[in-house]
């Protein structure tokens, strides 16, 4: 058909990349000591309740060692202040207070999960404290029971000094505990988050406008910038060392929806978007708890690979105790500014793993265009963006070239070689806008042209799964 191409309009969407734009870019922290960021004195009247959250990529440590996350009031010198949230050295996720009073085990307090995080893969991690004693932790939206860490400080509320905030890192007198690993979307609230809210906004960024949102950090600004901006409010971080700046892989984007279940039968889980396209995800395999979906408003950071297509994509982070299995389905509307009529039958989505993975696949998906409809089975975490091979408003590559066209201009009748089987004929204008349309049993070789206006048309004839196509023009 690439004798045609040149006749017809084509049409291209410019779009702006940005760092900003689904998971976009996370601290990566190195094994080496003293590489943190440092939000200085800050959060000075910070008390219960409070809630942290932040996404989390842990590499494997040694055992024994502690990693710490965040932390206030902290020095490697004096008593215990402030608050610090860590991985422990036995791999449990704790929350502790300082006493003020002393450095040892009984100036300290707080609580610890009994289920240890998971390393080599991102995790949401959760903290809601309503008081010293009163804790709730999440991993991925799940509570997580919880027991003592062993401190047996009285203290029941936050003390403070001159003493500094870090991102990444927590020290005391006895040990400098620092993050190995990624850490992405951290965020700090004086409110006690519920679980309904930790879970409808761990896959979406906020606006950094949230009531109760102290600091938000998501690390976007660049690949070399020595500050770490706050969001949310005044506390902009410094980098300490040799922080690095890395694609995120973190599940990500503007809006996002979930669904916990024991029984998947006959259940769906959708999200629309400006363009009119709906994803998805359906069919769930058993091993699957928890599914979490997305939709990230933008162009993709990384773009190797992509077919023409609209201004938005989606993700699916599926929660599993194994290989998660389930159905994807992509329902495509024409608004969506990159598919019409014309180039319908080129339809596609390419997929990749995450926001990190820099390159695109064209996976080939199930058509339907009766349904507008692109499915396949889903098998993991992935990120989704629908595609055509031909642009808007030119026939695919997919079309036979129709033969034996006569007359052209045509007035009346439009002839061609006859076409056999069972199908459909349609008449679209140069605006991908269907003119005309008849079914046909057995045979066609010709269609009335007497209702059309004057113009070029496009010809398309379906018939047993196979479309021949041409250009003509009325008279």
């Amino acid at each position: 058909m690439s004798g045609l191409i040149g006749f017809f309009f084509l049409s291209a969407v410019a779009y702006a990349q940005s760092n900003y734009i689904g998971s976009g870019i996370c601290l990566d922290f190195p094994e080496e000591p003293d590489n943190y960021v440092d939000l200085g004195d800050v959060y000075n009247d910070l008390d219960f309740p409070l809630t942290f959250e932040a996404w989390v990529y842990p590499h494997t440590k040694a055992s024994g060692n502690f990693y710490g996350l965040f932390s206030s009031d902290a020095s490697g010198t004096g008593n215990y202040y402030g608050l610090w949230i860590r991985i422990n050295e036995d791999d449990h996720v704790e929350l502790e207070i300082g006493s003020g009073a002393g450095a040892g085990t009984s100036h300290r307090r707080g609580l610890r999960t009994i289920n240890t995080i998971p390393f080599e893969t991102w995790t949401h991690v959760a903290i809601v404290a309503t008081s010293a004693t009163d804790m709730t932790f999440y991993f991925n939206g799940v509570e997580q029971s919880s027991v003592s860490t062993g401190g047996t400080a009285g203290t029941t509320s936050i003390l403070h000094n001159g003493n500094h905030a870090f991102i990444g890192r927590n020290i005391n007198v006895h040990q400098n505990d620092q993050t190995f690993g990624q850490m992405d979307e951290i965020r700090l609230w004086d409110t006690e988050r519920t679980a309904e809210e930790i879970r409808s906004h761990m896959c979406s960024k906020l606006t950094g406008g949230e009531a109760g949102l102290l600091g938000y950090w998501i690390a976007d600004e660049s690949f070399t910038a020595t500050e770490v901006l706050d969001m949310a409010g005044s506390a902009d971080g410094t980098i300490v060392g040799s922080v690095d700046r890395i694609l995120s892989a973190a599940p990500l984007g503007n809006e996002s929806y979930y669904l916990f279940s024991d029984v998947w039968g006959g259940v769906s889980l959708s999200i629309g978007s400006s363009g009119g396209d709906l994803f998805e995800v359906t069919e769930v395999g058993s091993d699957v708890y928890g599914i979490f979906i997305y939709r990230v408003d933008g162009e993709p950071y990384a773009d190797a690979g992509l077919l023409p297509h609209p201004a938005y994509y989606f993700g699916v982070f599926p929660l599993t105790t194994s290989t998660p299995e389930f159905g994807v389905r992509y329902n495509y509307s024409f608004d969506n500014g990159v598919v019409s009529a014309l180039n319908e039958s080129s339809s596609d989505w390419s997929v990749h793993d995450d926001g990190a993975d820099e390159s695109w696949v064209t996976e080939g998906p199930e058509l339907d265009t009766t349904l507008n409809q692109l499915s396949n089975t889903g098998n993991g975490r992935q990120e989704y963006i629908f595609g055509v091979s031909s642009p808007k408003n030119a026939v695919s590559d997919m079309v036979i070239p129709l033969k034996g066209l006569w007359p052209n201009p045509a007035s009346e009748k439009l002839h061609f070689n006859t076409v056999t089987g069972n199908g459909m004929v349609r008449i679209f204008n140069m605006s991908g806008e269907q003119m005309y349309v008849q079914s046909f049993q057995q045979a066609i070789d010709e269609v009335p042209v007497t209702g059309l206006a004057s113009g070029q048309y496009v010809l398309l004839i379906d018939a047993d799964g196979k479309t021949s196509g041409a250009l003509f023009v009325k008279e």
